[in-house]
């Protein structure tokens, strides 16, 4: 065991009891042993934390697993910042794993192979489908050859499979932080603890690729993942919270990371996007424009961000914008979720988007493709 590097599993957690047996489980019956469990709890008050103490006294005692509490909820980002800074200081590896999920038996021995294997790469993501969306593992198999990226609008996304190493790795501008492993020698802290929730993945997997490390997800590395597991257990207050820092912190990933003539290029579609979810559900208008008010009222600060971020760059967009999709919408999420003239529309907007991405030289996903044929 002691030829084993040791990894720090952090396990953020808000009012999300319902799902802590099946996910600690999952982790204390994994194949690969050496490894400790911090829970940081995000002040719930369903009882979690009592739940944890109860339960999981041994490991508890045995210092295998640890509580850690917030006075506030320090949403996503800070939270698993907390998290990062209170591993163990022996630890190579920091896994972030959502608090509703089912993670098989060699879940973690994958994910620590391929950084073992491959120690160039920074970032390892997990193989998973969300239950909400598939039925059964089979099913998300069979629809496989692809992977979620974002758009140029910031939206999410599918794109083709490009291989890293081998085939069971797949390169990509991100890994979802549902189940991500992180090499801890290459970041000193993970997220902009401004961006609360949402798109943080993005904002970690996008600073990555700027300083040429590699993002992958193991193909091997699988879960289920209840999908929203924390959205779904807390009131509308919340989602409506969640709503406004997913548009916010869109804006911020685009102001931050793309070179500045391409932020040009790019925006005016990620505005239209948050205009159309605006027209197809009237209730996000407020969370919507107050997003685009805080980014407004914090430029001083973003530029300063983008300042520092720009610095740690030795790679140019056009290696990372094969990575990005080139439409303003994927076409599976559009036809999952709209028909009738809605759909008409975001297939119209697609082919403009695309056609912007031509003309203006975006090397985009479909683009490249493209090129290689």
């Amino acid at each position: 065991m002691n030829n084993t590097p040791f990894v720090s599993i952090i396990i953020l957690n808000y009012n999300g009891k319902q799902y802590l047996r099946t996910t600690i489980d999952s982790v204390l019956a994994q194949t690969y042993r050496n490894f400790e469990i911090i829970f940081i709890d995000n002040a719930s008050i369903d009882g979690s934390v009592a739940f944890q103490q109860t339960t999981y006294k041994t490991q508890i005692d045995a210092n295998r697993l640890r509580i850690l509490h917030n006075k506030t909820n320090t949403g996503f980002a800070r939270g698993n910042n907390i998290g990062y800074a209170a591993a163990s200081k022996r630890s190579k590896y920091v896994v972030l794993l959502n608090n509703d999920v089912r993670a098989y038996r060699t879940w973690l021995a994958k994910l620590v192979d391929t950084a073992q294997t491959y120690p160039d790469i920074g970032l390892v993501g997990t193989n998973y489908y969300d239950k909400g969306r598939y039925n059964n593992w089979k099913r998300f198999i069979n629809k496989g050859g692809e992977l979620s990226t974002i758009t140029i609008a910031g939206e999410d996304a599918l794109i083709a499979r490009r291989t890293l190493h081998t085939p069971h790795l797949v390169e990509l501008l991100f890994a979802s932080g549902n189940g991500l492993l992180v090499r801890r020698s290459l970041f000193r802290q993970l997220f902009d603890d401004e961006y609360f929730a949402y798109a943080e993945d993005v904002y970690l997997g996008w600073s990555a690729r700027l300083r040429d490390i590699p993002v992958v997800v193991d193909m091997r590395a699988r879960m289920a993942h209840e999908g929203g597991g924390t959205k779904k257990a807390n009131n509308k207050t919340i989602r409506t919270e969640l709503t406004f820092h997913g548009a916010k912190n869109q804006l911020m990933n685009t102001l931050l990371f793309y070179q500045a003539s391409n932020v040009l290029k790019v925006l005016p579609w990620q505005l239209l996007a948050h205009a159309g979810r605006i027209i197809d559900n009237p209730r996000k208008l407020r969370p919507q424009l107050r997003a685009l008010w805080w980014v407004i009222c914090h430029v001083g600060d973003i530029r300063r961000k983008r300042k520092a971020i720009q610095r740690t760059r030795t790679v140019k967009d056009r290696h990372i914008l094969p990575l990005i999709s080139g439409k303003m919408l994927g076409e599976q999420i559009a036809t999952e979720h709209y028909n009738g003239l809605y759909q008409t529309t975001i297939h119209v907007l697609n082919w403009c988007c695309l056609a912007w991405c031509r003309m203006t030289r975006l090397p985009v996903a479909e683009l490249s493709v493209k090129k290689k044929k």
